[in-house]
């Protein structure tokens, strides 16, 4: 199971708990549920019983879910642009789909190139660029993609000023479009 999955998993009976004693609490400010008869339950539990051990167990886990909710927005955010230069003036940053569009445009230059789909991923002092691209029959594929690493990183560094640190290039499929015969 993936890590975000379980999360997501987790999340979920976490936030229905909460629900749940959510309405306890709104029933019980609107009258239709008494604190007194909740205080009473509670105060009936035997503490050796087989009742108070899930009880402190799930709360534990509550407590422990919450600290992690908490803590976790802090960690794993994406950088929403790539820093090109500060200047006298401030900084200047071009947004991640600014950096995909340019890539797809230096491979789109390429004939034996059917589709291209990128990612821009950041990196501490440039970005790494990763294309999937489907090519016509018969193309060299290692003078292909060597041609388009060349190009892609060229065109980004040139045109928006950032480094690109690398240009990973993955051929995913040949075009089964065939040029038709002469006869």
């Amino acid at each position: 199971m993936k890590k975000g999955m379980f999360g997501r998993i987790v999340l979920t009976i976490y936030l229905i708990i909460v629900i749940a004693f959510s309405v306890i609490l709104l029933l019980g400010g609107i009258g239709a549920l008494s604190f007194e008869q909740i205080g009473e339950y509670i105060a009936d539990i035997d503490y050796i019983s087989s009742v108070t051990i899930p009880i402190i167990i799930i709360s534990l886990i509550l407590l422990i879910l919450s600290f992690s909710m908490l803590f976790s927005g802090k960690e794993g955010k994406r950088q929403s642009s790539a820093l090109v230069k500060n200047t006298d003036l401030g900084i200047i940053h071009v947004s991640f789909s600014t950096l995909n569009t340019m890539a797809q445009k230096a491979v789109r230059k390429f004939n034996e190139v059917k589709d291209v789909k990128s990612i821009i991923i950041s990196e501490i002092d440039g970005v790494k660029v990763n294309i999937k691209i489907i090519v016509m029959p018969d193309v060299k594929i290692p003078e292909l993609t060597q041609s388009i690493q060349k190009e892609v990183k060229e065109y980004i560094e040139t045109t928006a000023g950032i480094s690109v640190k690398e240009v990973q290039i993955f051929v995913e499929n040949l075009s089964t479009f065939q040029k038709g015969k002469v006869e």
